[in-house]
């Protein structure tokens, strides 16, 4: 099915880019699966859009509209993959409320994996900090569920509660399907459907963003009354309101994106600090510093990450297998099978 999209001339004649023709070849197929869904079975559909993300490209009919507003080259081809994509998710839509009740009794999740790549048309502002960082504009991702199945008073509010990727395994099988877990290992994740829902409390007061042994500062920090988890090691953890962050510079600062009348502020020059802790709630931010009048915080929280490291799989990080590569070992240039 995909290759014999990927074959029409409409398709290389509208996008141009390997970016652009991947949300063709995900979405088509999809669209065409939902047409001949019988409505006595359940349907999980998962479509994980490649763009916007590099390389950047988009042809001029979806980037005209943004000439006389974004004189960044950059921003201008950002702008185009994300009308590109926002044109696929919108013609899902549309098949899903031609197919009978479809719509009705379907759930829609869209989510983002990270925060914005500052160096290729991604920004965060106000948030702190870039993918690849612990700070918000790192971590914090976009989404949004849309459902007649929400209640009344919920559809069109924004939720602050407490969610993590590791949820939308749970909540859907438990909560959107009416399913159970039993038989999985310990999942990380928990049911989040009443919270989307119905607006209850977050099933979750705890994120473990990620301990990372291969990332480990040379010199910096102290020792925080004995504590056994060492703060050179990168690290992100978040409890109710406060996150600590270790391992870290703290040299990460505010980028404005071009074009909008902004500055960026640089962050605080490096001295040495490598522990910070934030009230994200008070300070999503993230510019006040609480790691040296909230003591007792930052050493709960690195309790809680030196239990998370003792429990932690062994990194297993193998050398580069120099056969995989496509482009000399008789593919062609295409991902396949090598040994």
């Amino acid at each position: 099915m995909i290759n014999q999209v990927a074959m029409t001339s409409d398709v290389t004649h509208r996008l141009s880019g390997t970016m652009m023709e991947s949300i063709l070849l995900y979405y088509m197929p999809r669209k065409q699966s939902i047409s001949y869904q019988s409505m006595t079975q359940p349907m999980f559909l998962y479509i994980p859009f490649q763009a916007p993300h590099t390389p950047l490209s988009a042809p001029s009919n979806y980037t005209d509209p943004y000439t006389s507003t974004i004189n960044d080259n950059d921003r201008l081809a950002y702008a185009g993959m994300v009308t590109c994509m926002d044109e696929a998710v919108g013609n899902i839509i549309e098949a899903l409320k031609s197919n009978s009740d479809m719509y009705d009794n379907t759930v829609i999740i869209f989510s983002s994996d990270n925060g914005g790549d500052t160096g290729a048309g991604g920004y965060n502002w106000p948030l702190r900090g870039e993918k690849g960082s612990y700070f918000e504009g790192g971590i914090r991702a976009i989404g949004f569920v849309h459902s007649p199945l929400l209640d009344d008073d919920i559809k069109g509010t924004v939720n602050n509660e407490l969610i993590h990727v590791s949820d939308w395994f749970p909540t859907i099988i438990e909560g959107i399907a009416g399913w159970n877990t039993n038989g999985t290992k310990t999942l990380d994740g928990v049911n989040q459907w009443n919270t989307i829902k119905s607006g209850s409390a977050s099933g979750r007061t705890e994120i473990l963003y990620n301990i990372d042994p291969m990332a480990v500062l040379s010199k910096g920090g102290k020792k925080w009354n004995g504590q056994s988890f060492d703060v050179k090691i990168s690290a992100a953890i978040r409890s109710g309101d406060m996150k600590l962050i270790t391992g870290d510079k703290g040299t990460d600062g505010w980028i404005a994106p071009p074009d909008a009348s902004l500055t960026s502020v640089s962050g605080p020059a490096y001295s040495g600090q490598v522990a910070w802790l934030y009230n994200i709630t008070a300070d999503p931010t993230e510019e006040n510093d609480l790691a040296e009048t909230e003591i007792d915080t930052v050493i709960a929280l690195l309790d809680r990450l030196a239990v998370y490291e003792a429990d932690a799989v062994a990194v297993n990080y193998p050398a580069s297998e120099s056969g995989a590569n496509p482009n000399t070992n008789g593919n062609g240039g295409v991902w396949g099978p090598w040994a």
